[in-house]
């Protein structure tokens, strides 16, 4: 068998063009799997964050024996208060360490974020910097540059608190 005699020892544009291809579709799908993962591992954070602040609020009900915010209904008949939003800061306040108290440390305030005055930053630096009030949120993990707080809601029947997303 007769073989081609190339010119050159190298690789034809084809070849070349079809490993560009072929490098293009890998990177492609390696791309999506991180992305994914990074998702993912924000949102599980979120999930750890609120399961904290849900077990700080446990935790300070059971040393103080009280909720540390009075629950007055708006109306006679609700059964529920629900602090929303940035309001949530008067649900938090008690439990967040101050410097110069002798306040127990509910969570860790360097695991928690804040936005104050457009600024996301964590509780503590928000502590340092003499900031206050200071409501507790995450950054949407679909959308890192919005940023949500999460809802706290206390039944007055069953006396027991949830804090959602």
């Amino acid at each position: 068998m007769k073989r081609l005699n190339r010119a050159g020892k190298g690789f034809s544009l084809v070849e070349l063009m079809l490993v560009m291809a072929v490098m293009a579709m890998i990177a492609t799908l390696a791309i999506g799997a991180v992305a994914q993962a990074s998702k993912a591992s924000r949102e599980k954070r979120i999930e750890a964050v609120r399961f904290t602040l849900y077990t700080a609020l446990i935790n300070y009900k059971a040393q103080v024996g009280t909720w540390p915010v009075g629950l007055q209904p708006k109306r006679k008949e609700d059964t529920t208060v629900s602090f929303s939003n940035e309001e949530n800061w008067q649900v938090f306040d008690p439990l967040i360490p101050r410097k110069g108290t002798k306040k127990g440390s509910y969570f860790d305030a360097s695991a928690v974020l804040t936005k104050i005055n457009g600024k996301v930053m964590t509780v503590q630096e928000a502590i340092e910097q003499g900031k206050t009030p200071i409501p507790l949120g995450y950054a949407d993990p679909k959308d890192q540059s919005k940023f949500c707080y999460f809802d706290v809601s206390f039944n007055l029947i069953a006396d027991t608190v949830s804090v959602n997303r």
